[in-house]
């Protein structure tokens, strides 16, 4: 049985109580292993109680939680074994130069933890990439993979420190092996997922009901719904302005999400997408941030969803949420998003000056043509299945097995 060292971002905590891309995608391994015990994985990532209270019954993982310096106690200060190797590693690294770059105290942490379970591989999920460098005075790089869950532009620096990679999309692979001979490295495709039992739960009509009358959506309205960040780059003002430029009422958009996570202070551009909701008088809606769990509530009263993002977004997990849960669903042609396009299971929209234009007719295509509609919504739910918890379990399992053990 392999045994993989997942070190995280110190973003977020694992399980994934507080949400976060990476960490659910952690959490599904982690809970399909549970079921399938194929692999052992050992996980570092950022202290939460909640979380810790959650991991104590995982008997197939083991997961170390960061605390930062002022989360420390007394005892951890002064006697910690980490926490004093830590200190001394900087104090000789001031006096005695090494040819490795200083580490943070996080990825110190990291490096410690690997020595002592000595992993068959050393999964970077996200994060410091560079930090990893240190690694190399132990481990060989052979053992070392960059899990690329957003845009990193490959150099030399970078492919000396992991010439092994596993890339969400094909847009993040190709940016990643940039102009590098294809030969020189190993970059693996793999596919984010969604909780497809979770989205595919049948919701009570009068939970439905209870959420119209909470949002003040009537049953007969045809509603949009967009999940994810608040910023400028996910596109919601076009996606406001798409819905204002229709004149008719009976168009509904809730707008789901907020600039960062829960609890996070509201962002200058999260504010004006608020006053534009505001003074629609009721056709648009902004949430703010909802749990993930909730979510499969609000997609079960919507008509589609729209991801109109004006960036090149790496891979979304929305449209794969979203097709699971029977929803239509609208992008844009930005980055990795389009690799979702299978047999016309969704429809795709240009970006640039027209974008606003692009997406109200495809929303009212959707809204003119109910029969085509639903054409979509059965061939996003069959392009679904290619996004479940297990198969991206498997997914992973499969890079892995075939591979000789370090």
């Amino acid at each position: 049985m392999q045994t993989f060292f997942f070190n995280t971002s110190n973003v977020l905590p694992v399980p994934a109580v507080f949400g976060g891309a990476t960490e659910s995608l952690l959490t599904f391994l982690i809970e399909e292993n549970e079921k399938h015990k194929l692999m052992r994985f050992v996980i570092h990532c950022k202290y939460s109680k909640e979380a810790e209270l959650l991991s104590d019954k995982l008997l197939y993982t083991k997961i170390f939680y960061h605390k930062n310096f002022q989360e420390l106690s007394v005892y951890d200060k002064m006697l910690n074994t980490d926490v004093l190797s830590f200190l001394c590693y900087k104090l000789i690294s001031k006096i005695r130069p090494t040819k490795y770059p200083n580490i943070n105290r996080y990825y110190y942490f990291a490096y410690r933890i690997a020595r002592k379970i000595k992993p068959d591989y050393i999964i970077a999920e996200g994060g410091l990439y560079e930090q990893y460098e240190y690694f190399l005075r132990k481990f060989d790089k052979s053992k070392l993979y960059a899990h690329l869950h957003r845009e990193v532009n490959g150099n030399e620096d970078l492919w000396k420190i992991f010439p092994n990679a596993i890339a969400i999309s094909d847009f993040i692979k190709n940016k990643y092996i940039a102009s590098n001979k294809t030969d020189k490295l190993n970059v693996k495709l793999l596919y984010n997922s969604c909780d497809d039992s979770k989205f595919k739960a049948t919701i009570a009509e009068a939970k439905k009901d209870e959420i119209r009358k909470e949002l003040q959506i009537k049953k007969n309205n045809f509603v949009i719904v967009f999940s994810g960040r608040i910023i400028p780059e996910k596109g919601v003002l076009e996606l406001i302005d798409a819905v204002n430029s229709m004149n008719n009422n009976n168009i509904k958009l809730i707008i789901i999400g907020s600039s960062l996570f829960a609890n996070a202070p509201q962002s200058e551009y999260e504010s004006l997408v608020k006053f534009k909701a505001e003074e629609s008088n009721g056709q648009i809606v902004a949430t703010g941030f909802i749990h993930n769990s909730l979510l499969p509530v609000y997609f079960s009263i919507a008509d589609t969803c729209v991801v109109p993002s004006i960036y090149d977004e790496p891979l979304a997990l929305v449209p794969a949420e979203a097709m699971t849960a029977g929803l239509p669903v609208i992008i844009t042609d930005s980055g990795g998003m389009v690799e979702y396009q299978k047999e016309e299971c969704l429809i795709v929209v240009k970006r640039g000056d027209d974008i606003v234009k692009n997406i109200k007719e495809a929303i009212l295509r959707l809204y003119n043509n109910p029969n085509e509609k639903e054409e979509f919504i059965e061939r996003g739910k069959k392009r679904a299945e290619d996004f479940t918890k297990e198969k991206y379990y498997f997914n992973f399992y499969d890079l892995f097995k075939a591979l000789p053990k370090k």
